[in-house]
């Protein structure tokens, strides 16, 4: 039986990349792989982009993420941006995996750690004003202490935005300006990075300022703009389609799905798609989405199904087992389709399940 299919289009992903290297010029750029590569499978991904000159290395939110790139032999450095264990140590004594540490408490930790032989570079996070993980500014004072007086293997430092994505720059700005006032305080006392981050799509995508001397660029290397409006340097990595698997003429007054959420108001051939909730395809799609087969977009009947979705594709000639689209194509690029549900394109990307097969084009 077909499945539903998310194909990938690696071309698009590289043009994203040289794009945002266009942008950022000497700045390194580190895309962030999580939550499998945002949706698109992040062996494939993050293989391709390993082989791309412009990559210097990559981003994950968990050790079992780290991991993961571990055991697909990529060999750029790893950030690993939540909370490690820092008596991983088989993760961590490998040489491109760099944990984050977010308190004073964590570096105490670690200089124990060291103390018994043990290498690891690591880099800090300092919390500017997004309220949730991170070295407070007050305790900044205590930690170029701690860090000038111990030998500690220190590489990089970095943080992140609260609002980057909001046309208002002025909370942006602020967290930029502290975050360069703790860089200057430390070079003052001679402690120095090999590299430094702060800037988010968003940033890179609207404020030069935020560059630094690495960037991490997330939901712009698969083709779309977090700024709710489309950019016409983007191309969608991802094209989210099912397959017909039956079809059923209906005459006016019948219903269709659960609870009887629609009824046909004429005559109406209904398409039924191999692909549901299951599958990533939000319940709220459910009388409101549309799918695009060919070039025509056609309406979704009833409440989307864990497995199934019904389609009125009257007028088309789709046949058995050929594919619609629901995202990546046209009209149906997730800028538009989030804000028609108020919601926010990662989720999407993210909920999309393992039943999906990946297809990678290059």
């Amino acid at each position: 039986m077909a499945n539903p299919i998310a194909e990938i289009n690696l071309k698009n992903l590289s043009h994203n990349c040289t794009y945002i290297k266009s942008i950022v010029g000497n700045s390194m750029i580190f895309p962030v792989l999580k939550a499998n590569a945002y949706g698109h499978g992040v062996e494939k991904t993050a293989q391709f982009l390993n082989n791309l000159d412009i990559i210097n290395g990559f981003c994950v939110a968990t050790e079992n993420e780290a991991e993961e790139l571990i055991r697909f032999k990529i060999d750029k450095p790893i950030f690993i941006l939540g909370k490690t264990n820092l008596l991983n140590t088989k993760l961590l004594s490998k040489k491109n995996i760099i944990p984050t540490i977010h308190s004073l408490d964590e570096i105490k930790q670690l200089k124990s750690i060291l103390s018994n032989g043990f290498k690891v570079k690591f880099q800090i996070k300092i919390d500017t004003g997004m309220g949730r993980l991170g070295l407070d500014l007050k305790e900044s004072i205590k930690v170029i202490h701690y860090i000038k007086n111990n030998s500690v293997n220190l590489i990089g430092c970095w943080s992140h935005f609260s609002s980057a994505n909001e046309d208002n720059q002025d909370y942006t700005n602020l967290q930029i300006n502290r975050f360069s006032s703790f860089l200057d305080r430390l070079k003052k006392k001679k402690i120095n990075f090999k590299y430094i981050h702060m800037a988010n799509s968003s940033a890179i995508l609207q404020n030069r300022n935020s560059y630094f001397n690495t960037v991490r660029p997330g939901l712009s290397i698969y083709g779309i703009s977090p700024l709710g409006k489309l950019n016409p340097n983007l191309k969608p990595v991802m094209k989210f389609k099912l397959p017909l698997i039956k079809k059923i003429n209906k005459s006016a007054g019948e219903y269709i799905g659960y609870n009887r959420k629609y009824q046909t108001q004429k005559n109406e051939k209904i398409g039924i798609f191999q692909g549901g909730y299951a599958d990533g395809i939000g319940s709220f799609f459910g009388n409101h989405g549309k799918i695009q087969i060919k070039h025509n977009l056609h309406p979704i009947r009833g409440k989307i199904s864990m497995d199934l979705t019904a389609v009125d594709i009257t007028g088309s000639n789709i046949e058995l087992n050929e594919y619609a689209t629901i995202w990546g194509q046209d009209e149906l690029v997730l800028e538009n389709i989030s804000k028609n549900y108020n919601k926010i394109p990662y989720e999407f990307l993210v909920n999309l399940s393992d039943r999906v097969e990946r297809h990678y084009i290059e």
